[in-house]
């Protein structure tokens, strides 16, 4: 539970912002390989599936300006400012200005380690547990 005034704080964190994308750090499955990217008010995704979700759309806008439809993709996708596809481009855009930052990539650092140690003791932990079943008495 928040108190009144780390809410406000966090509400004037959010507005601040970058722009149209952050990372989102509170996702459950965060890797800091592959970064979650939150798109304000279309969701969420990986940097890495953004690439390719932009890259796709951009090969069927390629497609639809070959077949003549010039004036519709200028029209709905790049000229309009609020077009889910421009969105995502700024959100993508965003992001890599946001990673590029040394603070954002030691949290990232920091992270990959705790991620090694937590996966390192799993193991160790497994191990040990497999080595006492296996014991002969």
């Amino acid at each position: 539970m928040y108190t009144e005034r780390q809410a406000i704080k966090r509400i004037l964190q959010e507005a601040k912002g970058y722009g149209a994308g952050v990372i989102h750090w509170d996702d459950s499955r965060f890797d800091p390989d592959n970064p979650t990217v939150a798109i304000r008010g279309y969701g969420t995704m990986s940097i890495d599936f953004l690439q390719e979700n932009i890259a796709k759309e951009l090969a069927e806008l390629s497609k639809k300006t070959k077949s003549g439809g010039l004036d519709i993709v200028a029209k709905h996708f790049l000229l309009d400012e609020k077009s889910a596809f421009m969105y995502k481009v700024k959100a993508y855009m965003d992001v890599k200005q946001e990673l590029s930052s040394s603070k954002v990539k030691r949290k990232l650092t920091m992270m990959k380690k705790k991620q090694a140690d937590t996966y390192q003791k799993n193991i160790d932990y497994d191990t040990a547990r497999f080595n006492a079943k296996t014991r002969k008495r």
